[in-house]
């Protein structure tokens, strides 16, 4: 019997039928070898110009911390070509922005002029949030804090920890906190009149809804996009949507070094710099950092001198004035003066001390990059956070007033110190003043 393998002649001769699985195998093989080749065209002998026809993927931003919190706009930056800086005195006056057309640059390597602008109106930005920073890239405020420790600065610090009493630090949030309003072009101005006799009032723009924090120092600031400009008051009163009255005003530019560099000038906090510099922001801890010093203040800070060398490069004495506290308790060595430096010690373990709380963390990291300024004498050990009264969100889940209790006056050091300028002569509180009838009294320090 014939082998079936090998089939007769006939089989042999004859034409094969093109079967339905043979045809299926060809289709196969036809398209394998055109993904083959499209894979090697694209790989190796695409023309320059094409492109992937999908949009390019943009960065995802960070899950919102707070329920219903307005998204921050990126900020664009512009740079005049002459910019104007004028420097802060006692003597405040009204600001006219450059006259110079602004021209656009790269947002690398910007000069210290550098203005920000932002993509919304100042109507928009106070009922949200401004992601932008404050002041030149040189400022104290912003490098890192670096140097050695001064040679009192454990004496400094002990005075620090015995007005502790063990709490750490505390935040103000919304009493005696920092409330930053926006302003631009078309915002209406007016003028602040004067409650007391140190200065002669104060033209600047007012935005609709602007009121002072409820302490008694009644703080609050306005930040003019447009000029690039920082409106600061102390002792603020509204007694109508135009009509205001302060016991201190003055101007700072917004790109500058946020201090002022004489001596024994004033402004809205007490030791002569701007009152916005230092102050947590809510953008800033919704993004979880903050690169810059923060602002502290602790009731023995020392009354009768400031520190206040202002020589370029100098990363500490930022004062231009003191609290003209002449009372015995505030005016020793041991002491820390207004525009001191302090810096969280590199041996501080951040992580290990703030466990999983996201705030603490974030500031234990701003102290030990950049450290702390002595801006003020307050009743406890505290820093200042932006007051949000008004705001479209809050600092709950964000922000807690506890939230740097983790870090004891022993976890900080010192920095040299620059040799401390004394007043001229005594001085009290705030000078008698005629103040217009419907302002109200001053506040009494």
């Amino acid at each position: 019997m014939a082998d079936d393998r090998t089939g007769s002649a006939e089989q042999a001769t004859r034409p094969r039928r093109l079967t339905f699985g043979a045809l299926s195998n060809a289709l196969v093989l036809a398209t394998s070898l055109l993904v083959a080749a499209t894979v090697l065209w694209y790989g190796f002998a695409r023309p320059a110009g094409i492109v992937n026809d999908l949009p390019p993927r943009t960065a995802a931003r960070p899950a919102e911390r707070v329920s219903g919190e307005v998204a921050l706009p990126e900020p664009t930056l512009q740079i005049a070509n002459e910019p104007t800086t004028i420097q802060p005195s006692a003597e405040a006056t009204a600001f006219s922005p450059p006259e110079t057309a602004a021209q656009p640059a790269t947002p690398t390597d910007l000069p210290d002029t550098a203005v920000i602008v932002s993509p919304l109106s100042a109507e928009e930005l106070n009922a949200s949030f401004y992601d932008a920073p404050l002041f030149a890239a040189t400022s104290p405020w912003n490098r890192p804090a670096e140097g050695e420790a001064d040679r009192r600065s454990d004496q400094m610090i002990d005075n620090l920890a015995a007005t502790m009493e063990g709490r750490g630090f505390s935040i103000n949030l919304d009493r005696y906190a920092i409330p930053i309003f926006y302003a631009d072009a078309a915002t209406p101005r007016i003028t602040v009149a004067p409650s007391t006799t140190w200065w002669p009032g104060l033209d600047g723009p007012m935005p609709d809804g602007a009121r002072p924090d409820p302490g008694d120092d009644r703080h609050f600031v306005v930040w003019d996009l447009s000029a690039g400009r920082l409106y600061e008051f102390w002792g603020a009163v509204r007694a109508s949507a135009n009509r205001w009255c302060g016991g201190y005003g003055v101007t700072f530019d917004a790109a500058g070094p946020g201090f002022q560099s004489g001596e024994w000038h004033g402004s809205a906090r007490a030791y002569g710099g701007s009152l916005a510099a230092g102050a947590i922001r809510y953008a800033e801890m919704a993004r979880g950092r903050i690169d810059h010093a923060l602002a502290m203040a602790y009731p023995a800070a020392r009354g009768d001198a400031f520190a206040g060398s202002h020589e370029p490069g100098d990363l500490f004495g930022i004062a231009s004035h003191s609290g003209n506290d002449l009372r015995p308790a505030v005016t020793t060595e041991s002491n820390i003066p207004l525009g001191a430096r302090l810096r969280l010690k590199r041996s501080v373990n951040v992580a290990q001390r703030c466990g999983d709380n996201p705030a603490c963390q974030t500031i234990g990291q701003a102290l030990q990059t950049y450290g702390m300024f002595v801006v003020d004498a307050a009743g406890a050990p505290v820093f200042y956070a932006e007051n949000l009264a008004g705001r479209s969100a809050s600092w709950d889940g964000v922000l807690n007033g506890k939230d740097a209790r983790a870090f004891a006056a022993q976890d900080f050091e010192v920095l040299a110190l620059p040799t401390l300028t004394m007043p001229p002569e005594p001085s009290g509180g705030a000078p008698e003043s005629d103040p217009p009838p419907w302002c109200g009294e001053p506040p009494s320090g």
